[in-house]
């Protein structure tokens, strides 16, 4: 008898940010410029509304970390586009991911801005591929990445990932990022 053990890894690391009850201050107050609306019946948002001064002013606030993700992946990554979720009682985000699928890859982030424990996670999606059928995705496998407030999770904008219901009162509010 032969025994398989499959292992992966994916391709996610977290950072904490520094100075969180300063700069969570500071990223509140730009964002109150870009109020978030009802998508999809099933989170706040305001993706569609976001602007280059958004963007600068976020990169300004988080340098110290945006450095640290240059580093930690040995090359020069800029913030392309930046917005805010929020997830009431109830609210949850379906499998996605943010590749722009024109053959650029880049980086996406999610900062925990308002989280506490038994909030719902960024679950991400391992595809699985049938090996007797050429790209076909026989079976996933979801992982749950650990996280509290001010951590700051990346990873490749091509791996899909999803939110699961928020069975809390306590409104979780995520920012996201993009990079290339």
């Amino acid at each position: 008898m032969i025994n398989i053990t499959l292992t992966y890894s994916l391709p996610i690391f977290t950072i904490e940010t520094k100075k969180f009850v300063q700069k969570k201050k500071k990223l509140k107050e730009i964002f109150k410029d870009y109020p978030e609306s009802r998508q999809n019946k099933s989170f706040y948002t305001n993706k569609l509304h976001t602007d280059i001064k958004l963007i600068n002013n976020f990169s300004n606030i988080m340098k110290e970390e945006l450095e640290v993700i240059c580093d930690k992946l040995q090359k020069p990554l800029s913030v392309y586009d930046v917005w805010s979720v929020s997830y009431k009682k109830g609210d949850y985000a379906g499998p996605h991911n943010h590749d722009k699928n024109d053959g650029s890859k880049g980086y996406s982030a999610v900062l925990y801005l308002d989280f506490k424990k038994g909030s719902p996670l960024t679950t991400f999606i391992q595809p699985w591929n049938n090996p007797s059928k050429k790209d076909k995705i026989s079976f996933a496998s979801a992982y749950p990445h650990p996280a509290k407030e001010g951590s700051i999770s990346i990873f490749p904008r091509e791996i899909s990932h999803f939110t699961r219901p928020n069975k809390l009162s306590f409104k979780k509010r995520i920012i996201s990022f993009d990079m290339e």
